[in-house]
């Protein structure tokens, strides 16, 4: 489990979630283990604007070696929802229903029986893991 406390580093840690609509920028401050907070309208540039603005930093001065975390939902909410280009589905053994499972999103959500609506699309292909080098 991570500490909120100072980096043993000494790099600031910057933790990311790039959204659909806005992208939530978050820093420890490894001197002291401060803890910032930036949340910009989501474009391909927030990421980078988010973390300027957590250590102060003004457009065209270099960023300093950060420890930084990032994820996105973008890619999984198009998966999910059905938009964007034709993509595959590639995955291990044992994740082939991915897809089906989703999120808890429906009209009712505490009924008993649950009806999903269902989707034209081909099935995933289905790899078994690697073992080994």
């Amino acid at each position: 489990m991570m500490s909120h406390g100072p980096s043993s580093g000494g790099q600031y840690r910057v933790f990311i979630d790039r959204g659909g609509t806005f992208t939530d920028c978050i820093g420890v401050d490894p001197r002291d283990g401060s803890v910032r907070v930036a949340k910009l309208l989501s474009s391909d540039r927030a990421p980078i604007d988010g973390v300027r603005e957590l250590l102060g930093l003004a457009e065209g001065v270099p960023i300093p070696p950060c420890e930084l975390r990032m994820g996105t939902t973008l890619a999984t909410n198009a998966l999910l929802e059905g938009r964007g280009a034709r993509t595959a589905l590639v995955t291990t053994r044992g994740f082939a229903d991915l897809l089906e499972i989703g999120d808890q999103t429906r009209p009712d959500l505490f009924a008993l029986r649950i009806v999903r609506e269902r989707r034209r699309r081909a099935g995933p292909a289905v790899l078994r893991p690697r073992r080994g080098p």
